[in-house]
């Protein structure tokens, strides 16, 4: 299953700021507090980890002289790394999963994951980090669905996930997109391409700062009749760790020039970068990682002789602790 997203800036900047997650999803006032005196304490010991599995380079790398389009943003001396807070998978959360979506309470374990169902719907949670993957496999990605038309879908993913309790007050409506199914005809040889479900998009932001990658997102998916038919969700809550001096905008693109740039581009010529900026990686959802590191997002085009591609890569940005920059990862097509 393919799929196209079309970006669009945060209506008034930050439109769920004041939104809290619903009551069922907070921690109890007795971990939060133990969570609080253990890193007050000093005691939650950080130390530069390794990017979140799956995200390393793949594509080969190309040793470019880099052209800046813009300006490069202001240079902090520090930024903060965060310790990630999951939710707890047990025997309550599972029940309001259940109760939230009308599923059977009694779970059964599949692989790596708890499975809740009823019928044709089914919500996969993975007890590491408590993400899940929610589908109603009657109406998913069918061709000759009606999804509901832009603003009527977001009115209706938002009112959906606040009354679930299940969009966060950090997190910021990111764009719409659709599913798309090639159909093929197989008297004529022709095959036409179709949209299906709507998704309307949800990132974590930290500070202004995006968590960016796989995790730390909402998709919700909207098939006919103006109903959820899916839904991926893999947000968490954040508690500070510890500021870290960080390299400067500069220092991260000589960084990124010297290691070169991951491309698919034959014969590469030159490279423009359009924005750089900083953000947090977050891994896929059914992956936990213990903390939030901060990293400089590069993106812009390499320019071949016959082509072009753009690209977005992380430059990690603590202070010597560089690795190889880290290509733009993929979350497994939902």
């Amino acid at each position: 299953m393919n799929g196209r997203e079309r970006e669009r800036a945060p209506r008034g900047g930050a439109p769920y700021a004041g939104t809290r997650r619903g009551t069922w999803l907070k921690f109890p006032a007795w971990l939060a507090a133990a969570l609080l005196a253990v890193l007050l304490a000093g005691s939650a010991r950080w130390s530069p980890s390794a990017p979140p599995l799956g995200l390393q380079i793949k594509a080969p790398r190309a040793q470019l002289d880099l052209t800046l389009s813009g300006q490069l943003p202001p240079s902090p001396e520090s930024a903060m790394v965060y310790q990630v807070v999951y939710p707890q998978v047990d025997e309550g959360y599972l029940a309001r999963l259940a109760a939230a979506f009308g599923l059977d309470p009694a779970s059964s374990r599949q692989g790596e994951t708890v499975v809740l169902a009823r019928g044709a719907q089914s919500l996969e949670v993975y007890p590491q980090t408590g993400a899940f993957w929610y589908k109603d496999a009657e109406r998913l990605w069918q061709p000759d669905g009606r999804a509901p038309a832009e603003e009527a879908g977001i009115a209706l993913a938002e009112a959906f996930l606040a009354a679930r309790g299940l969009l966060p007050g950090d997190a910021l409506f990111e764009g719409t997109g659709h599913s798309q199914l090639t159909v093929y005809d197989a008297a004529t040889g022709s095959s036409t391409v179709r949209d299906t479900d709507l998704h309307v998009n949800y990132r974590l932001c930290i500070n202004g700062a995006p968590v960016e990658g796989p995790g730390g997102k909402i998709k919700v998916y909207l098939g006919e009749g103006n109903r959820v038919v899916g839904l991926y969700w893999a947000a968490f809550e954040i508690a500070p760790a510890r500021a870290q001096p960080i390299i400067s905008p500069q220092q991260a693109l000589e960084h990124l020039r010297q290691d070169g740039i991951a491309t698919t581009v034959k014969d590469p010529r030159s490279a423009t970068v359009s924005q750089v900026s900083l953000a947090y990686l977050a891994g896929p959802g059914n992956e936990a990682q213990e903390f939030l590191e901060p990293v400089y997002r590069v993106s812009g085009v390499v320019a071949g002789e016959a082509e072009e591609e753009r690209f977005v890569q992380y430059v990690p940005a603590l202070v010597g602790q560089y690795r190889s920059p880290i290509r733009e990862p993929a979350a497994p097509e939902r």
